[in-house]
């Protein structure tokens, strides 16, 4: 990203490392989410049939829109680690 600027002090250092292990974290916490829509998407289907269509549909799209977080979440969380990782090396 243009406009990320390397830390300027060893506070906001460790505090981007934080944000990018956080938002690693976060990002890998999203597929376990979307598992459990995905389960209830199936159980809606079983036990409704052609009823639980909407259900079945809203349930799935969560799916997609958690995984795609879950992918940006991940992806940017690695570019903040490797910008402080990039100026610890540099501070060394």
């Amino acid at each position: 990203m243009a406009n990320q600027q390397h830390p300027v002090s060893a506070d906001h250092l460790w505090a981007g490392l934080l944000n990018g292990a956080i938002f690693i974290l976060l990002g890998s916490l999203f597929p376990i989410a979307s598992l459990w829509f995905l389960g209830e998407a199936v159980t809606h289907g079983l036990h409704l049939g052609r009823e639980g269509a909407p259900t079945v549909l809203r349930d799935a799209a969560i799916v997609i829109v958690l995984l795609t977080l879950s992918a940006f979440a991940i992806v940017r969380g690695v570019k903040i680690l490797r910008l402080n990782l990039k100026a610890l090396r540099g501070r060394a």
